[in-house]
């Protein structure tokens, strides 16, 4: 079975995770442009209605993941995945 051979996950993995997300700058800038999008969408929702802010939404989504297919090392397919993703093994 594949989950058998993960290894073991401790809270000093989880924490290191953690230490290493919130040092990295790109994942810092992306947060904050994702709450001030989701920011965005709770103003829009008082001005329009739902089903209109969703389908803007959801079509925003999709050109933003068009326009960033392929340029995020962290992606599957890298040549070297975040710290992160490292197993102890």
């Amino acid at each position: 079975m594949a989950v058998s051979n993960i290894g073991n996950f401790s809270s000093a993995i989880a924490v290191g995770c953690q230490r290493d997300t919130a040092r990295d700058r790109r994942w810092l800038a992306a947060f904050a442009a994702e709450t001030a999008g989701w920011l965005t969408c709770v103003a829009a929702l008082r001005l329009a209605p739902l089903a209109l802010v969703q389908a803007v939404t959801a079509s925003g989504v999709a050109v933003l993941a068009f326009a960033a297919a392929g340029t995020c090392p962290g992606w599957p397919g890298a040549s070297r995945p975040p710290s992160c993703w490292r197993w102890p093994g």
